[in-house]
């Protein structure tokens, strides 16, 4: 093999690579990326991803964003829940977490995107499940580190003027 050929093979191969690792997660009509969420929270915190989905099909369609566990959906918000797009079109939907404060370790939940046709009545429609994992952090967050911080200050500010207001009186 010449090594014009061994380069075109590899830079053939590269590519070939590259747009399988790049690919959105396809359904027909609908496209999503990424294909998972890895999300990174401290306890008591919260934090956000952005779910790109895509109306792949050549009609509008209605978009409902979920997710499927009943134990974690009061962890998420989701905006928008619910949106049509037209055909090719995109939208960013924001997923933010915020577990309750007593959760740590790793979690698994799936977000689901639908996609149905517009209009009412029963509908044929497509679906992908996004797995979402979930990690939190023993830590509290930093702004609540900092406000309970602020806090403590204020108290001892507050201790320290009634002290010297007090012994002022009984000079």
């Amino acid at each position: 093999m010449s090594t014009r050929k061994a380069c075109g093979f590899l830079l053939s191969f590269v590519a070939l690579f590259l747009l399988l690792v790049a690919a959105p997660v396809l359904a027909i009509g609908l496209g999503v990326t990424p294909e998972k969420l890895n999300i990174e929270v401290s306890r008591g915190g919260s934090a956000s991803a952005t779910l790109n989905v895509v109306n792949s099909g050549d009609d509008e369609s209605n978009f409902k964003v979920y997710v499927e566990e009943e134990e974690y959906k009061d962890w998420f918000s989701i905006e928008p829940e619910e949106f049509t797009l037209s055909p090719q079109g995109n939208k960013g939907v924001e997923i933010t977490i915020l577990p309750p404060w007593e959760a740590s370790g790793q979690y698994e939940a799936h977000i689901c995107v639908l996609s149905s046709p517009p209009g009412e009545g029963l509908a044929i429609g497509t679906g992908i499940k996004v797995p979402t994992y979930i990690h939190i952090s023993g830590m509290p967050s930093l702004i609540l580190l900092m406000s309970i911080g602020v806090a403590l200050v204020a108290i001892a500010i507050i201790v320290y003027i009634v002290w010297r207001k007090r012994r002022a009186r009984m000079v």
